[in-house]
Parts: structure tokens; sequence; C-alpha cells
């Protein structure tokens, strides 16, 4: 049977730090300088920005996702319901779907989603993911504020903003990682609420030697308490959305078994997740 089909072994060492992503090692981050990263800039490039997003985007990321891991989204209603912007929080399991799942969870709200730095590395990639909803973390002190700029803007217009708190992507993983409640400093700065949504797995009733069939699971909304000092209210508000995170991904199956082995080895890689 072909590798892709059968069900496999990895092997990590840190939770915080392995990283199983496909495109491991093929980037290497840059700095990123000027705003153009952030908003497009100019009146032609506006448009062009919206019918990328909502005519190619929108259409190919739901199809995809829908008929290759028979994506459904459960109480998209939590993000309908809520009035102005928000951010969602949701476990990183998935080497390119994860690019679409926010925006299909929140749709018809439009969601961008915050990337890492190497997703504005490449020529051409660089200048579509902006586009595309793609907010890359800063790295030069001038830059940090027009990323919270562009946040900002983002925000007051009802968008929805994605983050994947744990960092590295682990495939088909069907527990949720740990991660640092600083990830909680933008809804607790902006004062808008964080939501959860979980990334489950369940084995096929037909065709079952084929990878698992995802259900995205959006909890309830977690609002920054402002009678709480920072680091309080952050971590606070970073509990609630494990604890849901965790409570969604209960009956999610493992796919692929990670096993963790002692902290002076090293990780092992498998490929061809996908």
């Amino acid at each position: 049977m072909n590798y892709f089909f059968q069900k496999r072994v990895v092997y990590y060492t840190d939770e915080l730090q392995d990283d199983f992503a496909m495109t491991r090692n093929i980037t290497k981050p840059k700095g990123i300088t000027g705003a153009q990263f952030y908003e497009p800039s100019s009146l032609v490039k506006r448009p062009v920005a919206w019918l990328l997003y909502r005519a190619v985007a929108t259409p190919i990321g739901w199809i995809y996702s829908r008929v290759f891991h028979g994506v459904r989204v459960k109480n998209r209603s939590v993000i309908l319901k809520l009035r102005g912007g928000c951010f969602l929080y949701g476990n990183h399991t998935q080497n390119v779907i994860d690019a679409f799942l926010p925006t299909i969870a929140a749709f018809p709200k439009r969601c961008d989603v915050i990337t890492a730095r190497d997703a504005v590395s490449l020529p051409v990639i660089k200048h579509v993911v902006p586009a595309l909803g793609g907010v890359p973390l800063p790295e030069t002190y001038k830059d940090v504020r027009s990323f919270m700029d562009s946040i900002r803007r983002r925000l007051k217009r009802g968008h929805a903003i994605a983050i994947y708190p744990e960092a590295h992507i682990w495939p088909y993983y069907n527990k949720i990682r740990p991660f640092s409640e600083a990830a909680f400093t933008y809804p607790y700065r902006f004062g808008v609420p964080a939501v959860p949504f979980t990334v489950t797995y369940h084995k096929r009733k037909i065709l079952s030697f084929l990878p698992p069939v995802v259900t995205v699971v959006i909890g309830e909304p977690v609002f920054p308490n402002a009678a709480l000092g920072k680091k309080e209210a952050m971590k606070q508000m970073r509990d609630e959305v494990y604890e849901q995170m965790c409570a969604a991904a209960e009956d999610s199956y493992a796919h692929i078994q990670y096993v963790k082995k002692e902290m002076d080895a090293e990780p092992v890689y498998e490929k061809n997740y996908e």
C-alpha cells in the first residue's frame, strides 16, 4: 500500500520546538521591510487583492478542503454572531489546508491569518500572501508599528484574524500542544474576543484506508478581563481557550502516532505527510 495511506509513528523530543512541516528548512526567513507586506498600498492593488481573496482563494480553498479532506465546520454561528473583529486560535496540524481553514470557518466574515516571516521570503509568493490575507510577523521596530496598525484597521473592518499559537506544524496530531499566553497579547490590547477553533480528525466510514476527514469545532468566545492586569488577563484567556480546544479534541482520531523520545535524542521526521 502507498506510504500516504499507512498509519505511521513519529518520534519527537520537544512539544514546543519540534517542527514536522513539509516546508521545514526550505525557506529562510528574511527581514521584513515596508508596510506593503501589511496592506495593499494602491487603488489598483486593493481591488485586485479583494478579487484574489473572494473570487479565487476562497472558492479554491473550500473545494480543495472539502473534496480531499472532507472539511466540515461546527458552530460557525458563534463567529457570525460577534459584532466587530475577533481573533481565532487554532491547532496547527496541516501543511496546506491550515491556510484555508480559518477562512472557511469564518465565512462570510473575512479572515486574515498571522503567518511566519518565511511566508514572504519567496519571490512572487511574497506579493501574493498579503493580498490573500496573510499578515507576516515583523522583525524591525519600524515594521512592528506597521504590523500593529494593520491589525487595528482589520479589526475595525470586522475581520477575524487567525493565529496558530502552537507555531509548528504536527500533521494529523489529534491532541492540543501547550502554548504561551504571549499569543493573547492581541485580544488584550485591542479589547476583542479570542475564539478557539479546533481541527479534529475522524476515521472514514467508507474508504477507511484514506486519511481521516476533518471537522473544525468553533468554541465559545473568551473576552479579555479588564479588571485583571495584562499578564493575568492573558493567562486567563489562554487557559480558557486551551481547555475548550482540549475538550473538542477528545474524540479526535490518531491517524499518526506521536511518541515522545528522551530529550537528548534527535527528533525523527517522517516524510510525505500529504
